[in-house]
């Protein structure tokens, strides 16, 4: 019997000491590494440059938005005709930009924006045909501008 205790113990012990031996040797992995082709890294380049680009976008939309309130929160009234000019060129420049949005196909990181930039872009467009009536009406430039401070803030 205790040959068999001596015996259990020495299995034990031996599992253990293999168990919690030194691991600090790595084997080497058999795999080859990944092969990248310069197609992928054009790939890549491309997806970068298109995220770049729809980044430019948002932050072009974002300071025409900061332009717009200051504009839109007056009477009407009161804007010279510079100012209403500055409207119009504001509108026709987010138009621009949401319409490159839709079709680089991007996503802007908006899961809002993203899924409405069809009606964006149409509300954008009631926008400069508002502010392009005598007298200009720009119910629908402040309803654009709020759409985007609704999530942002002033």
């Amino acid at each position: 019997m205790t040959r068999h205790l001596l015996t259990a113990a020495l299995l034990l012990t031996t599992l253990a000491a293999l168990a919690c031996g030194d691991r600090t040797q790595v084997k080497e992995d058999p795999t080859p590494p990944q092969v990248q082709s310069d197609d992928d890294d054009n790939d890549k380049d491309d997806a970068l440059q298109a995220s770049d680009a729809t980044l430019q976008r948002m932050r072009v939309l974002r300071a025409n938005v900061d332009a717009l309130n200051p504009l839109l929160g007056r009477d009407p009234a009161s804007l010279s005709d510079t100012e209403r000019a500055q409207i119009l060129d504001l509108l026709a420049e987010m138009n621009e930009q949401v319409d490159a949005l839709i079709q680089a196909g991007q996503t802007t990181g908006h899961a809002n924006l993203d899924a409405s930039l069809d009606q964006l872009k149409a509300q954008v467009q009631r926008a400069q045909t508002g502010a392009q009536a005598s007298p200009p009406d720009y119910f629908e430039a402040a309803g654009v501008a709020a759409a985007c401070l609704n999530c942002h803030g002033s």
